[in-house]
């Protein structure tokens, strides 16, 4: 009966859930495991219903009509997830945003911080960039290194010892050292962390296993990312194409991480990082950062105001996650030396005495 009652509340939970207007990602994926909890919940309301009737047909009635039921809760959850996914990649290409630059600096910006009542502040030391975050919503700490560790810290709340490794996960396992020309950027939520490193796709590290994934974020080997943030049940990572210069925005859903539409300018520059918030009316607010520092405005999509950026999708992204075993290493796809070169000199050969290694820390909500 304890499983049945931890069962019930879960699904009392996820009812609630979904009447709330605005979700979480991670939300979001309890939503999604609806299904499977009624399916185990009907398997041992059946175990508990009674002695079975082996050598009748009854309860081998009642057990298939139950199956049956079960199958078309499923097939009306794909159905439903189908349509909400639809819908997102229709609401995106309709999207509209007003793009307004941004003066005051005199050389490439690296980094860009959403500061919400001033809760968060930045700060740089030496060749660290720190981000503290001063909410108490998350315990943990996330940092990674320049030779593509990435390390999970318990925040203790001690002045002896502030931080306790949790976790630590090397470049090897991760795949993001060795010379690919990229910083390390980090995105947490939840179970995972989103990992850009200058390559095509993005790493995702499910920290508490070690089991790796990574997600298609360009069609072309050219293609360089250079940052990944979350907002809003979106994930976001920059692309740049190294063989035209051409740059995008590229969005997919969570927590599927389902391709729904890139996003892109006239003479767009390369976007090193990205900050956003959502009004009280909900539409968002973007800034990129790199060559120029711009503030995107979400505009309505009814409205007659043009907007400055054009939406398209690329069906090319639309794939699944691959697990690492599905894929081949990432040392061993052919033009990684050009590429790494030509990742180097983009921001490098103007700025010679600029460091690129940076240390990022954030915290996970």
């Amino acid at each position: 009966m304890g499983e049945v009652r931890k069962l019930q509340k879960k699904l009392r939970q996820i009812e609630n859930l979904e009447i709330k207007i605005s979700l979480t990602p991670e939300e979001r994926f309890k939503i999604s495991r609806k299904a499977e909890l009624r399916s185990r919940l009907a398997e041992l309301q059946l175990q508990l219903s009674g002695p079975q009737q082996t050598l009748g047909t009854v309860g081998d009635g009642k057990k298939e009509k139950m199956k049956r039921q079960v199958g078309r809760r499923s097939r009306q959850t794909a159905g439903k997830d189908k349509a909400e996914l639809t819908a997102l990649k229709v609401y995106w290409e309709k999207s509209k945003f007003r793009l307004r630059p941004l003066e005051g600096h005199n050389d490439i910006v690296t980094c860009v911080v959403a500061v919400d009542t001033c809760r968060e502040h930045n700060s740089w030391v030496r060749t660290h960039k720190y981000t503290h975050l001063l909410s108490s919503q998350g315990p943990l700490v996330f940092s990674g290194s320049a030779e593509g560790g990435v390390s999970v810290w318990e925040n203790r709340c001690s002045d002896r010892d502030p931080l306790r490794l949790l976790y630590h996960w090397n470049g090897q396992l991760t795949g993001c050292g060795g010379e690919s020309g990229g910083r390390l950027t980090l995105s947490p939520r939840g179970d995972r962390v989103f990992l850009a490193y200058g390559r095509a796709w993005l790493k995702i590290l499910h920290w508490r296993t070690g089991a790796m994934s990574r997600l298609t974020n360009h069609s072309s080997i050219t293609g360089v990312t250079d940052c990944v943030h979350q907002t809003g049940g979106l994930l976001i990572g920059s692309c740049y194409d190294l063989a035209n210069g051409e740059s995008t925005l590229n969005l997919f859903s969570l927590p599927q991480c389902r391709y729904l539409a890139s996003l892109t300018w006239p003479d767009a520059p390369r976007v090193l990082c990205f900050a956003a918030w959502t009004t009280g009316s909900g539409d968002h607010r973007w800034v990129t950062g790199g060559h120029d520092l711009v503030v995107w405005e979400q505009l309505p999509s009814s409205g007659k105001q043009r907007g400055d950026v054009t939406a398209r999708r690329d069906s090319r992204l639309d794939t699944v996650l691959e697990s690492e075993g599905d894929s081949e290493d990432d040392e061993e796809t052919d033009g990684t030396d050009t590429i790494s070169h030509i990742v180097r000199s983009s921001f490098t050969d103007s700025h010679p005495s600029r460091v690129t290694v940076e240390l990022q820390i954030t915290l996970s909500c």
